[in-house]
């Protein structure tokens, strides 16, 4: 390998930046399991200008500072990121780095991946910067996973164990080619800089054609019950961490950034948008809270670009500086400077030039409703930039590329009078009570606890799921289908029966959370007409459509206002827009973040109308959501509640707004389709 490499050297194509993501990506013989994605040269410009300091900085002019940096990268693919962050510093130093190059290679920068291949392009990708110039031993290793005498590997994982240094058997690679090893200093807060496209796949099988019950230790051939043992294995030492499995492995390459972190240091990664939203995350914006200050969210329109080659995957640029000690108050009004690009920079040069300006930015307050700051690249518009409370396990930062759109939502999440003009809108129109949905109502079983088996082949859940029948014992609502789904009343299109080895107990406690009331998990904007579904007899709610428990009294206002344009305002700000064109919540985020019409708090005769106005529309069709703007049914619905609630707002442009969110262009099919595999390797 390393004498290919040279051979590569030779031939000085290396001019070209993407060459060694392009030949990483195209020749790695484990890609297709590992969904090895690297990152875009002209992303990794970006990052590195937006994590390091613009070259006014006065830290430039230290040049012994410079040669004490330490910068590490836990998923270095081929170096993309690593090599990025050299070259920001080749170009702020004031002074010629040629002469320091050794020292910086053998001693500056950390990488470590998996894949021997991508390590090997990692160290010739960074010791392009100087092609004339020799070192010694640097600090990128090729990382063991899978069993061994002892126990298991786990790759970069393992760091997050040791104190001083880990002490595995690897590969350390430098200028005279590669050695074996078995310690790999990486001190807890020694890093400057941390900068990382880590894997985003998740530690549990969760579809998608997958066999392997932990993707992301299905590479090299290890079986399937060492996957299992090394998953279990990884869940103790990441245990007391922000790591979550659902979140997958981009949470806990987090808990190693926030480790190796020094105060002061900064890390900037790439991550996929769940993080501002997925319940999953919740301990990563927890930590991020409680640890971290100058917090930076970059993204991207949809449709404009991404950071990630190959992939349609909804990504997010995250840049934060760790400060000195945990936040003694979690009150502390915490607050993320939110940007969204009209599209990715198109050459190096403009990646540079755009983390200057989105530096440089001086954004106005989200909550102000005053408009947004914009991003002047080179004397044209290159995008926007808000600041945005954190509110709990609430992230306002990124939720719309429409920043007056985001401001009227958050409005309306938060019960201000909604006024089109900033100037009126806290004038004497009645405001909406709003509140999150946990308040009132409770989410129904998880479809495994309806039809799943245990690993010991007991019945997680006591029935099995069978095609309908009529006037079937136990109806359940399982799939999506826009086809037949077109209007609030849905009909079940599935009937369960009991298990044979469940018992009656089982089964009664189950079918006891029936209910009317169902929520779309996984909505696609583009083919389906509902946020609620409204079932004429109690039902079972199934993979796409949990069951909602709350008063009887509430459940027909609940399922009219949830379809209307203010519900689906407030769930689409709040779903996870990872995936182009759909909104998916968690059952957790629908009782923690997705807010909703107080019903608690309306009158009787209010009630009486919601069911009145329910009665009345409940059969007519509606038009996909992404089509809210040319809907008369949805307008009947609009129009039904502002009257029952005394207030008068124009909706007309803000359904315009909504239809124009990339979000709402995006393709969409029917059924609870499984989100794109996440990426095993390392992202550069």
């Amino acid at each position: 390998m390393s004498g290919a490499v040279s051979k590569i050297m030779a031939l000085r194509i290396i001019r070209f930046g993407d060459f060694y993501g392009m030949l990483y990506q195209n020749t790695l013989v484990e890609r297709k399991p590992a969904a090895a994605f690297y990152t875009r040269p002209e992303a990794a410009v970006l990052l590195a200008g937006l994590l390091m300091p613009s070259e006014d900085d006065a830290m430039w002019k230290d040049a012994r500072g410079i040669k004490k940096l330490q910068i590490a990268d836990f998923a270095c693919g081929s170096g993309t990121l690593l090599s990025a962050a050299y070259s920001h510093i080749v170009h702020c130093s004031p002074s010629d780095m040629s002469g320091a190059h050794a020292h910086m290679m053998e001693n500056c920068f950390y990488g470590f991946d998996i894949f021997p291949i991508a390590t090997h392009f990692a160290v010739s990708n960074m010791a392009a910067a100087f092609p004339d110039k020799t070192f010694g031993w640097c600090n990128i290793y090729t990382m063991p996973i899978g069993p061994n005498e002892g126990g298991y590997d786990l790759g970069s994982l393992d760091l997050i164990q040791y104190t001083e240094r880990f002490t595995t058997a690897g590969k350390r690679l430098g200028g005279k080619g590669s050695k074996d090893t078995r310690a790999a200093t990486m001190r807890h807060e020694s890093c400057d800089y941390i900068i990382m496209n880590p894997p985003f796949a998740r530690a549990t099988n969760h579809g998608g054609g997958r066999t392997d019950p932990v993707p992301p230790f299905a590479v090299f051939g290890i079986p399937p019950e060492d996957q299992i043992k090394m998953g279990r294995y990884n869940a103790r030492l990441y245990e007391q961490t922000c790591s979550h499995g659902n979140a997958g492995l981009a949470s806990y390459f987090l808990a190693i950034c926030h480790q190796k972190l020094k105060p002061g240091g900064r890390m900037g990664l790439i991550l996929p948008n769940t993080v501002m939203s997925g319940a999953s995350w919740n301990k990563v914006r927890e930590m991020l809270n409680e640890w971290y200050d100058d917090v930076m969210l970059i993204h991207v329109g949809a449709g404009a670009g991404t950071y990630s080659s190959s992939t349609e995957m909804h990504e997010t640029v995250l840049v934060a500086r760790k400060i000195s000690g945990r936040r003694k108050s979690k009150n502390t009004r915490v607050r993320i400077k939110s940007v969204m690009l009209d599209a990715m920079p198109g050459s190096a040069l403009a990646a540079w030039e755009t983390a200057r300006a989105i530096k440089a930015a001086d954004p106005v307050r989200l909550e102000d409703n005053t408009g947004h700051t914009s991003v002047l690249v080179g004397g044209d518009i290159g995008g926007k930039s808000l600041t945005c409370p954190v509110e709990g396990d609430l992230w306002w930062a990124g939720r719309a590329s429409d920043t007056a759109l985001l401001q009227f939502v958050y409005d309306l999440a938060h019960g201000i009078p909604l006024e089109p003009n900033a100037a009126t809108r806290h004038a004497a129109t009645p405001s909406i009570p709003i509140v999150n949905m946990g308040n009132f109502a409770q989410m129904g079983k998880h479809h495994l606890d309806i039809i799943g088996t245990k690993q010991d082949g007991t019945p997680r859940g006591p029935f099995n799921k069978v095609p309908p029948t009529p006037n079937s014992t136990y109806p359940c609502l399982w799939n999506n289908c826009s086809e037949t789904q077109t209007s609030m009343i849905v009909d079940p299109d599935c009937s369960l029966e009991r298990k044979p080895d469940a018992s009656v107990h089982h089964v009664d406690s189950v079918w006891g959370t029936a209910t009317r009331v169902h929520i779309n998990y996984q909505i696609g904007y583009a083919s389906q007409k509902l946020v609620v579904g409204y079932t004429d007899a109690p039902t079972l709610g199934g993979r796409s459509w949990p069951n909602v428990a709350m008063d009887e009294s509430f459940e027909k206002a609940f399922a009219a206002w949830c379809n209307s344009t203010f519900g689906i305002m407030l769930y689409w700000t709040v779903a996870g827009s990872q995936q182009p064109g759909r909104g998916m919540m968690s059952r957790i985020a629908f009782q923690t973040v997705f807010r909703t019409l107080d019903f608690k708090k309306l009158t009787k005769p209010q009630l009486s109308g919601f069911d009145a106005l329910f009665d009345r529309t409940c059969g007519e069709e509606l038009l996909p959501i992404n089509r809210l703007d040319t809907d008369p049914a949805r307008r009947k619905l609009d129009d039904g509640i502002m009257d029952i609630l005394g207030i008068r707002v124009d909706l007309a442009p803000v359904r315009g707004r909504i239809v124009s969110e990339p979000q709402f262009a995006g393709s969409a099919e029917d059924g609870a389709a499984e989100p794109e595999p996440g990426r095993v390797a390392g992202g550069a």
